[in-house]
């Protein structure tokens, strides 16, 4: 959990969606700017890395939103429930990304390389000689 949200009291939450008045976002609260974070900020980021039951044999595990426990909270109430929405949209998006990625990869696209291939975007021409497109 790289991020987190500071309610108007001052209470830090997970993310911007559990800054709520509904009672069960109080059990989201992972400490106060005050006084820091608590242990709740550990469990629940242990809570969120537990495999997705509904996920298991899925050929885009690891690779679509399910990992979201803010989004998971606010369509099933629970922060491992993943929403039959969001995974049929996942499911619908990410070919298309795919599909869009190679596109970009087979055209050099200097601004999509420096974004997700920084690192090997200057071995572009030693790569081509191996004949990876």
């Amino acid at each position: 959990m790289r991020k987190f949200s500071v309610a108007p009291d001052g209470r830090c939450f997970p993310c911007v969606q559990f800054v709520s008045d509904k009672k069960e976002a109080e059990d989201y609260c992972i400490g106060h700017v005050d006084t820091g974070f608590t242990k709740r900020r550990e469990e629940l980021i242990a809570e969120n890395r537990k495999p997705r039951e509904s996920c298991k044999g899925c050929v885009f595990q690891g690779r679509c939103a399910n990992y979201c426990g803010c989004m998971n909270w606010q369509t099933t109430g629970s922060v491992t429930g993943v929403s039959p929405l969001l995974c049929e949209h996942e499911r619908m998006v990410i070919p298309i990304a795919d599909e869009i990625g190679n596109l970009l990869w087979k055209e050099k696209t200097p601004l999509f390389i420096d974004k997700h291939y920084k690192y090997i975007g200057t071995y572009l021409e030693e790569i081509s000689a191996y004949g990876i497109d």
